[in-house]
């Protein structure tokens, strides 16, 4: 979330509500690419979880066959 608003309770509501971080204006092009490579990171790596846990469970469902 990229706001104007720096007040705490702001922050503390937006993520509250679900935004993933909170950015105030005016921001720095550096501080927004590293938010954005965080997420990105974040991202990917709930992808490979995910991955991991379906390519488990998939083994575990072949081993049950056998």
């Amino acid at each position: 979330m990229v706001t104007a608003l720096e007040q705490l309770e702001s922050a503390q509501e937006a993520l509250q509500l679900g935004a993933h971080d909170y950015v105030t204006k005016p921001f720095s092009l550096r501080e927004l690419d590293t938010v954005l490579e965080s997420h990105t990171q974040m991202s990917r790596s709930t992808s490979v979880a995910r991955e991991a846990v379906l390519l488990c469970r998939k083994r575990k469902l072949a081993a049950a066959a056998c």
